[in-house]
């Protein structure tokens, strides 16, 4: 009788242990579902770009057109799907847990930031149309500067929801990439800012012209991927989900992701550049823009 009542007692333990190697287990798989979307999505994106080549070319006209529409349609596909997610969010835009504001708004504020504002700093130069070159480089300088503010608002709003929810600030990968991400993004707007508009050193201003455009991009995609990194923690997710790594929440979750790392991919390959008039070569093309951007 007691060996009977030590196996009963032990009983629900044995189940308790038996249900975390589960969880475990679930989540082992889910890392490497996921790993493999990611593989997958990238393979995907690296066809699209062999196929584009093909079809489309490379340095025409066309590629830079149908690369500023895909662009511009990426990222309103991936607000409509944060909204579903931050309309899954318990708390909304409403603050809890002792704080005063909601901690949605900073995925909101820094996806306006870098999926939207950014997006188009960078694509202002890579665009169809006829603004002028002054045009181009107001817009590029407004997106940029409102990209910052944006950046500022989220993260001050994160600090202070952590900080009245007495939660640890930089407890994170995700909150160290972003902090790494914020300093890329002060020293480029000082380095644009002195070089394109205060600076009178036009030999100078010829060097910075490469430096600020991989810096500019360097920082983009930092940014995007620090975002992916948030979305990975299980934004959106309700917590009686997490163990099904394929319910509706995950996969919303996910496509997400890709669409924001597909936005970083499209917009890498329109710093190719395409030229602004027909029957350009890329060469000349190159030095068009680099002209343009010390000018």
């Amino acid at each position: 009788m007691a060996s009977s009542s030590v196996r009963k007692d032990n009983q629900p333990h044995r189940t308790a242990s038996s249900n975390q190697n589960n969880n475990n287990t679930t989540a082992k798989m889910s890392d490497w579902s996921t790993a493999g979307l990611f593989m997958g999505t990238i393979a995907a994106a690296a066809l699209l770009t062999v196929l584009e080549l093909y079809y489309v070319g490379v340095g025409t006209r066309g590629r830079q057109v149908y690369n500023a529409v895909f662009v511009r349609l990426l990222y309103v596909g991936y607000f409509v799907v944060l909204g579903f997610l931050i309309h899954w969010m318990p708390q909304g835009f409403h603050g809890a847990g002792g704080a005063s504001i909601s901690f949605n708004f900073h995925p909101l504020f820094m996806s306006i930031a870098w999926a939207f504002c950014a997006t188009e700093a960078a694509m202002s130069f890579r665009s169809p149309g006829s603004w002028g070159h002054k045009g181009r480089k107001t817009y590029h300088a407004l997106m940029n500067f409102l990209s910052f503010s944006f950046s500022v608002s989220g993260i001050a709003i994160v600090f202070i929801n952590h900080q009245q929810k007495k939660e640890k600030h930089m407890a994170s990968q995700h909150s160290w990439l972003g902090f790494g991400t914020a300093t890329l993004m002060c020293l480029q707007l000082l380095l644009g800012a002195f070089a394109f508009y205060w600076s009178r050193n036009e030999a100078w201003k010829k060097r910075m012209v490469l430096f600020h455009r991989f810096l500019g991009a360097a920082t983009h995609v930092s940014a995007l991927a620090t975002i992916s990194m948030g979305l990975a923690n299980n934004y959106g997710i309700p917590l009686n989900d997490l163990a099904d790594p394929y319910n509706v929440w995950w996969r919303v979750n996910k496509t997400a992701t890709i669409l924001l790392w597909s936005i970083a991919i499209r917009v890498l390959a329109g710093f190719g550049g395409a030229p602004s008039s027909p029957g350009r070569s890329v060469n000349a093309e190159k030095r068009h823009l680099l002209q343009d951007h010390y000018n």
